[in-house]
């Protein structure tokens, strides 16, 4: 038996994957993933990473951010603030109280000409 057969995990190795022993049970040599199970330890959890993605749009209160836009402070410092994206600030806190640029609704052209010759 060579020096690296003895390094390696039997269980891993009888499943024909090479992974290097760390733990010793009895005379076996064994991974970590194989000796927990061996001596029916629970798998450790991985540690939980905090979440980087945004806040649900539900969970924010767009009035405070219009309030907080309209009195000057930048959509960029609301967005790091409330952890949404600066795109949904300008929609959900628009200044003159449309959705759209230019502060006017869209219309078609067929309705701007009725409009403008009352017809």
């Amino acid at each position: 038996m060579s020096q690296v057969e003895k390094t390696l995990c039997r269980d891993c190795r009888d499943l024909q994957r090479e992974v290097i022993a760390t733990r010793m049970v009895g005379k076996t040599p064994v991974c970590d993933a194989h000796m927990r199970s061996r001596l029916g330890m629970p798998a450790p959890s991985a540690p939980q990473e905090e979440s980087t993605m945004p806040k649900a749009r539900t969970d924010v209160d767009w009035s405070r951010i219009s309030r907080e836009k309209a009195a000057g402070e930048s959509a960029r410092s609301l967005t790091k603030k409330y952890g949404v994206h600066v795109s949904s600030i300008y929609l959900h806190a628009q200044g003159n109280g449309h959705r759209h640029a230019g502060g006017q609704k869209r219309r078609s052209p067929r309705a701007a000409e009725v409009a403008s010759t009352g017809r």
